[in-house]
């Protein structure tokens, strides 16, 4: 569980950071895709927690965990999303 929390946290500071770094860009499409990319990475971060909380136990290992981020992160409406063709 431990490891969990530390790649949430991680997440979390690169949700941040995302943030951070659209509110300084002088360019309008890296604002807009950086602030996408932060808010996607709050929501995977809530998603993986609700997913565990509602299933009651952490994933068995760390490659299944990391298998659950990489297929979120490959699911088209955050691919989609992420390169701009979803607006909004």
């Amino acid at each position: 569980m431990q490891d969990m929390q530390t790649y949430f946290r991680k997440l979390r500071r690169d949700a941040v950071d995302c943030a951070l770094i659209s509110k300084r860009a002088t360019d309008a499409e890296k604002e807009q895709l950086f602030g996408q990319l932060a808010e996607h990475l709050a929501l995977l971060v809530a998603e993986l927690e609700h997913a565990i909380e509602t299933k009651g136990r952490v994933p068995a290992c760390q490659d299944e965990a990391q298998a659950a981020l990489i297929a979120l992160l490959r699911a088209p409406a955050f691919t989609r999303s992420a390169t701009g063709i979803i607006s909004g």
